[in-house]
């Protein structure tokens, strides 16, 4: 074998090395974009805020000392197609002490605002029921209570198909905020989930 011919094989290896480099890099800035179109979540696990399986947002540090878990809607009726009770279960932050729920405002957005009290203070545009006020540790959940119909304030229930966020203000101004939509058609039975 010459010399000429060892050079020829030795830069045809080399050629396929770039090429093979190349690829691999062209595939590395495709990819994402291809799993993207495909429906499959490419994240960088940063600073999204993260959600439980029905999309609620979990409360951290930088969102308040509770978390909503979620939202049923009670005294239903399903002739006039109206939720008129909203119960939320709400429970601390994992790193947050004892919680007073007695302490918080509950803001229920509609076509208006309004602003909720504590059952037993005065002002704001109605109340709310807390089961249980004090919550000492992350594993206690309690129900805050919100009677679209006994509070004059309010413009009455809500209707299947409407939509409210509901925002619990802490007393130092920190915040969590859940979406309700009352289904449509709403089914008959005494709670639904919103």
């Amino acid at each position: 074998m010459t010399g000429g011919s060892r050079r020829q094989r030795g830069q045809a290896g080399l050629d396929k090395l770039v090429v093979f480099i190349v690829a691999v890099l062209g595939l590395l800035l495709v990819l994402p974009t291809v799993l993207g179109l495909a429906g499959i979540d490419v994240v960088d696990g940063g600073d999204s805020e993260p959600t439980d399986p029905e999309g609620v947002v979990v409360a951290g540090d930088a969102e308040g000392p509770v978390q909503i878990l979620g939202a049923r809607g009670t005294t239903i009726s399903s002739s006039q197609g109206t939720v008129g009770t909203v119960e939320l279960t709400v429970a601390p932050a994992e790193t947050e002490g004892t919680v007073d729920l007695r302490e918080y405002t509950v803001r229920l957005l509609t076509d208006r605002s309004y602003s909720l009290l504590p059952e037993g203070t005065e002002g704001g545009d109605g109340t709310f029921v807390v089961e249980n006020p004090v919550l000492a540790n992350p594993g206690n959940q309690t129900t805050i209570r919100i009677d679209l119909i006994g509070t004059s304030a309010i413009e009455g229930p809500l209707k299947a198909g409407q939509s409210a966020t509901v925002v619990l203000v802490g007393p130092n101004g920190s915040s969590v905020e859940h979406e309700l939509t009352v289904p449509e058609p709403l089914p008959d039975g005494q709670s639904v989930r919103l």
